[in-house]
């Protein structure tokens, strides 16, 4: 049982990290309390797996190290993109070479910009990393 509220407190901070957090508003771009949280419950399966040792107490560790390693990852490498560098301001009218962009239609014709800034009105444009 005590493996088990481990494993939980470490699936638990992840989990707050990507559910929770951002529907309160918090953004932080190092996550400490979370990053606690999970080497918490890691020392505690640790301690609880020096005191007797069971292959469910070893596989709880190794899937905990696995999470905290990839929520590192995710929190310092892939979510470390330079986004600063904008060519476009918020509200600004799309100047004439973002006008010559082609877009490709998904029949596969190609469609410039600046034709759907011409035929629509008020045309907003979202760009999202789509990296991954």
């Amino acid at each position: 049982m005590k493996t088990l509220l481990c494993l939980v407190l470490v699936i638990f901070s992840f989990v707050s990290y990507l559910g929770i957090t951002p529907k309160l508003g918090i953004y932080m771009y190092h996550p400490i309390p979370h990053y606690v949280g999970m080497l918490i419950g890691i020392g505690l399966l640790v301690g609880l797996m020096l005191k007797e040792f069971s292959k469910r107490r070893l596989a709880a560790t190794l899937f905990s190290v696995f999470v905290v390693c990839f929520f590192f990852w995710y929190t310092t490498i892939f979510s470390d993109i330079d986004n600063t560098e904008t060519n476009i301001a918020t509200g600004d009218v799309a100047s004439q070479s973002l006008k010559q962009i082609e877009l490709v239609r998904l029949d596969g014709e190609r469609v410039p910009l600046g034709e759907l800034f011409a035929k629509k009105r008020g045309t907003v444009l979202v760009f999202t990393r789509g990296a991954w």
